[in-house]
């Protein structure tokens, strides 16, 4: 009697900003394809569309993590399947050996998969995303420099890989390129194509399917407004409602992506100081990319973004345009708690720095996610 072939379990560990959301759209999207195959995303440890829970730390919510992890056994014991896939970007900042003695549960190979990024591109992603998320960043992409590197260790990919490979071992971590799948196709083929190489056949979606795109680049000069908008700290003010509508607006107006602000642009002196912070970090991990690959990255770290600096004059015309178009009720919202005409608004100084805000908003932020994961016990008891 010919034995079973052993099951698979791809992770995806991000890292962020590397097309994880359209990976973990494709997936979700695609389930009953995927199931012909026996191929599953499973539904537990879900958030949306990522296995967020399955990514918490014991340390933050040790209940939860127990609680969801054995979810997922429970589902794929009740599951037909030979392949099973999970996703999270969260997993990248987590300890890898709470997922390695977690999986041991299913007797299965376990292939690590992550994407990285060039460094600089990567941080501009990160600063432009953090201008959206309500009031956190309100400080020029100069000032950002120091202050992310200063909190963040998702750039140190050297010894990312070396945490990842220590329990899961050298052949079962596969490191991919974003930079090369940007330019050849996309992440989800990506990461199908590591699938297919690791005995699970791939090769049954079109194109069309597979050039699933989630985020669209965003105009500078709203991002600028945003952040000009931050320095008043809104705290607990709609503000995703301003940011929804400016951005429609600034489709509706078609305004131009590729101009961007003074205070939007990394200066010569700026750089200087990343190519310091990224050369500390080292690039062994280099060598884990084709020649193809390598030659992308070097090529994206050595060029600097083109895009046209307008003047001040020109940005706040515009600007204006952009508030004024903005629907009734948000506009309304806006002047009342700003205190500020619109005028005022577009004329609000960027700080050069602002740590200290930093980091009460990231202890309050911490503070916020306990509580949800505090509640999320709770809901899973009922």
């Amino acid at each position: 009697m010919r034995a079973e072939p052993k099951k698979k379990i791809f992770i995806h560990i991000g890292t962020p900003k590397t097309g994880t959301t359209a990976l973990q759209a494709f997936f979700t999207s695609h389930t009953s394809a995927l199931a012909k195959k026996n191929i599953v995303y499973p539904v537990s440890g879900r958030r949306r569309n990522q296995h967020f829970y399955l990514a918490i730390p014991q340390s933050n919510n040790q209940k939860l993590v127990k609680k969801v992890w054995q979810s997922l056994y429970d589902e794929l014991d009740s599951t037909q399947w030979n392949t099973a896939v999970i996703s999270s970007e969260r997993f990248s900042r987590e300890d890898p050996m709470e997922v390695f003695n977690a999986c041991k549960r299913f007797n299965a190979d376990i292939h690590i998969v992550v994407f990285f990024r060039e460094r600089k591109a990567l941080l501009s992603s990160h600063y432009r995303t953090a201008i959206k998320t309500g009031a956190r960043v309100c400080c020029t992409a100069d000032a950002f420099i120091p202050f992310w590197f200063e909190r963040s260790d998702v750039f140190n990919y050297d010894a990312l890989i070396r945490r990842w490979r220590d329990p899961f071992g050298d052949d079962n971590v596969h490191v991919l390129s974003y930079d090369q799948v940007v330019e050849n196709n996309n992440s989800a083929t990506a990461f199908l194509t590591v699938m297919d190489e690791n005995g699970v056949p791939c090769s049954l979606f079109s194109e069309e399917e597979l050039g699933l795109r989630v985020h669209e680049t965003q105009s500078d000069i709203a991002l600028d407004l945003l952040l000009r908008t931050n320095q008043l700290h809104y705290g607990d003010f709609p503000y995703w409602k301003v940011i929804r509508d400016l951005f429609s607006m600034s489709d509706e107006l078609n305004t131009d992506t590729r101009l961007t602000t003074s205070s939007m642009q990394i200066t010569d002196e700026g750089l200087c100081l990343l190519d310091e912070k990224m050369s500390e970090l080292g690039i062994k991990f280099l060598s884990y990319f084709s020649s193809e690959a390598q030659a992308i990255y070097n090529f994206n770290q050595a060029k600097t973004v083109e895009r046209k600096v307008i003047s001040d004059s020109e940005r706040i015309d515009i600007q204006l345009e952009l508030l004024n178009s903005l629907s009734g009720p948000i506009k309304k919202a806006l002047l009342e708690k700003t205190k500020l005409t619109f005028d005022e608004l577009v004329n609000v100084e960027i700080k050069t720095t602002q740590l200290e805000h930093y980091k009460v908003l990231f202890k309050r932020d911490h503070k916020q996610l306990m509580q949800r994961l505090e509640q999320d016990t709770f809901n899973m008891k009922k």
